[in-house]
C-alpha cells in the first residue's frame, strides 16, 4: 500500500500520545501527593513509541533482526539510570510507568514490523486498542487499589473454586442425559452450578464496589438477564448470612424478576413477532405493577444502605449449595418431562407451569415456535404467561423457605401484586378476544 510506512509511523505516534496524555495527567494529579518517578508524559511517550517504530522498521537491516531488542535494552537502561539518579526518598516503589513505557515501545515495534497483520486496518485497530487498554488501566489506579484492598483471602479462594468448576469440570462433563427422560445432564447441571456462583459473585463484587445495598440491586439486574431463579436462590442465602440486608436482597430478587419479564417479551418477539401485542400487554403491565409495588421496598433498602454501611459482606459462592441447586434443577426437569409425556399437547398449561418452576426461557422459545407453526395466539400467550406465573410463585417460595419469613413477606407483596395484575389483564384479553 502506498504510504504504508508513513501511516504505520502515525499509528505508533498516536498510541504513544494516548498513553502519554494519561501519564501527563497522572503527574499533575500526583504532584500534591508527594514525589514520584515522572519519567515522562505527553512528549516522552510518543518519542518512545516512535523509537520502537523505527526499531521495527530497521529490524531487517540489523544482523539477526536484533534492532528491536537493542532498542528495548537501551530504553530499560535509560529508565534504570533515571531511577537510580534520584534520591532514595523520591523513588516511587511502583513500576507502572516504566512498564507502560516498555509496552509503548513494543507497540511502536508492532506498528511497523512487517508480516504481523494482513492489512493496515487490522494493524491500526490492534495497536490503538492496546494503547487504549493501557491508558485505561493506568487511569484506574485509585479505583483498582481501593477494590483490591477490600478483597480478602477467603474471597479469592471462593473465586478460585468457581473457576475450577467453570474451566476444569465443565469442559470435562459429558453433555448427554442420563437416567429417566435423560433428565440428568452433567454439563447442564454444571452450567447451573456456575450460573449460581457467577450471579452471587457479581452481586458480591458490586457490593464491594458500590456498597452493600446498591451492589445487591446491580447484581439483581445483571443476574436477571440470565436467571432470576438463580438470583433468588443466591439472595436468599445472603439474607441468612447478613439479616441486615433483607430489604436489599428482596429488592435484588424483584429487580431480577422484572428483568425476566422483559426478557421473555424480547425472546418471544424474536421468534414470532405477532405474539408481541398480546404477550407484551400482559407481561409489561406486570412489570409496571411490580415496579410500583416495590417502591416501599426501595425506601427500606435505601435505609439499610446507611444502617449497614460497615457490614462485612461475605463472598456468596459455596460449592455445596451450588451443587444442591444443580441437582434440584435436574430433578425438576425430570418431573417436567414426565408431565409432558403424560398430558401431551393438551397439557400445555400443565407443562408450562412445571417448566416454569426452574426456567421460562425454554417454554417461551418452544411455545413461540409453535405459535409460528400455527398454535393459536391466545393459547400461546396463556402458556407463556402461565410459565411466568409459576416461576414467580416458585421464586417467592424459595425466598420464604431459604431466606426466612421476613424476606418472604417482602417478596410476596410485590410478586402477589404482579401476579394478580397479570391474571386480570390476561382474563380481559381473553374476554375481548
Amino acid at each position: 500500500m502506498k504510504h504504508e510506512m508513513e501511516l504505520s509511523l502515525a499509528v505508533a505516534l498516536l498510541a504513544g500520545v494516548l498513553i502519554g496524555l494519561e501519564r501527563q495527567t497522572a503527574i499533575a494529579r500526583d504532584v500534591a501527593s508527594g514525589p514520584g518517578l515522572d519519567i515522562g508524559g505527553v512528549r516522552t511517550f510518543p518519542l518512545i513509541a516512535l523509537g520502537g517504530a523505527l526499531c521495527g522498521t530497521l529490524a531487517g537491516a540489523a544482523p539477526g533482526g536484533l534492532m528491536p531488542a537493542v532498542g528495548l535494552a537501551a530504553l530499560v537502561a535509560l529508565i534504570g539510570a533515571h531511577h537510580l539518579g534520584k534520591p532514595a526518598p523520591e523513588r516511587d516503589p511502583g513500576i507502572s510507568t516504566e512498564t507502560a513505557a516498555v509496552v509503548t515501545f513494543l507497540l511502536g515495534v508492532t506498528a511497523t514490523a512487517p508480516g504481523l497483520f494482513p492489512d493496515l486496518t487490522s494493524k491500526t485497530t490492534t495497536v490503538i486498542a492496546v494503547a487504549v487498554v493501557v491508558a485505561v488501566i493506568l487511569s484506574l489506579k485509585t479505583q483498582l487499589h481501593q477494590m483490591t484492598a477490600r478483597i480478602q483471602s477467603v474471597d479469592l479462594l471462593a473465586a478460585l473454586q468457581l473457576l475450577v468448576v467453570a474451566v476444569v469440570f465443565l469442559p470435562l462433563a459429558p453433555d448427554r442425559g442420563y437416567g429417566p427422560y435423560a433428565a440428568f445432564n452433567p454439563a447442564q447441571m454444571g452450567q447451573m452450578v456456575v450460573l449460581v456462583g457467577v450471579i452471587g459473585f457479581v452481586g458480591f463484587v458490586a457490593s464491594r464496589v458500590w456498597g452493600a445495598g446498591r451492589g445487591m440491586l446491580v447484581g439483581g439486574f445483571i443476574g436477571g438477564l440470565v436467571s432470576s431463579t438463580a438470583v433468588t436462590f443466591s439472595m436468599a442465602r445472603r439474607v441468612k448470612e447478613t439479616p441486615g440486608l433483607t430489604a436489599s436482597c428482596a429488592l435484588s430478587i424483584v429487580a431480577a424478576s422484572t428483568v425476566m419479564l422483559a426478557r421473555v417479551v424480547v425472546a418471544a418477539g424474536v421468534i414470532y413477532a405477532p405474539l408481541l401485542p398480546r404477550l407484551s400487554i400482559t407481561l409489561l403491565t406486570m412489570l409496571v405493577a411490580s415496579a410500583l409495588a416495590s417502591l416501599p421496598l426501595w425506601r427500606q433498602a435505601r435505609a439499610e444502605v446507611h444502617a449497614v454501611a460497615d457490614v462485612d459482606v461475605k463472598n456468596p459462592f459455596e460449592l455445596k449449595s451450588a451443587l444442591l441447586f444443580g441437582l434440584a434443577f435436574a430433578a425438576v426437569i425430570l418431573v417436567s418431562q414426565f408431565a409432558r409425556d403424560t398430558f401431551g399437547d393438551t397439557g400445555l398449561y400443565v407443562a408450562a407451569a412445571l417448566a416454569g418452576i426452574t426456567d421460562v426461557d425454554a417454554i417461551t422459545l418452544s411455545t413461540s415456535a409453535l405459535a409460528r407453526d400455527g398454535l393459536g395466539l391466545h393459547l400461546a400467550t396463556g402458556v407463556i404467561v402461565t410459565a411466568c406465573f409459576a416461576n414467580t410463585v416458585v421464586k417467592g417460595g424459595i425466598a420464604w423457605v431459604s431466606g426466612g419469613p421476613a424476606l418472604g413477606k417482602m417478596v410476596a407483596r410485590v410478586f402477589g401484586t404482579s401476579i394478580v395484575t397479570g391474571v386480570v389483564v390476561l382474563l380481559l384479553q381473553l374476554a375481548v378476544g
